[in-house]
């Protein structure tokens, strides 16, 4: 179950990326999306070697799947507040040079990640 997260714990979120502010390295690598298990306010994934190419995705340091990190804070031992600028993509996965910006909560929770959208406000 994901943490809830305040406007408070949101606003501290003031500082680009540094490198201190950095996914843990087991967090990074090839991640498969959970079709079953994902929503539209929450992405859920998991590692295997048998996922097909268009529900894998490569998670780094600095973002992945269109989306750049613009800040990372750290809630707590495998939760993390990311604010991310993600290009828009077409329903051919070609970028369209729009950009949306929100904060997602990561969650590394039984070896799953699940990404949650913070509603605006």
């Amino acid at each position: 179950m994901l943490r809830a997260i305040t406007i408070a714990g949101i606003m501290l979120l003031s500082t680009a990326v540094h490198a201190e502010d950095r996914l843990p390295e087991h967090w990074l690598g090839k991640w498969c999306a959970d079709n079953k298990a994902t929503t539209e306010a929450q992405e859920a994934l998991y590692r295997t070697n048998a996922c097909s190419p268009d529900l894998e995705d490569t998670l780094e340091y600095d973002g992945w799947g269109g989306c750049v990190f613009q800040r990372i804070e750290q809630v707590d031992k495998e939760t993390y507040l990311i604010h991310v600028r993600c290009e828009l993509q077409s329903d051919f996965g070609v970028g369209l040079g729009k950009f949306n910006e929100e904060n997602q909560i990561y969650q590394l929770v039984n070896g799953l990640l699940f990404i949650k959208r913070m509603p605006e406000g």
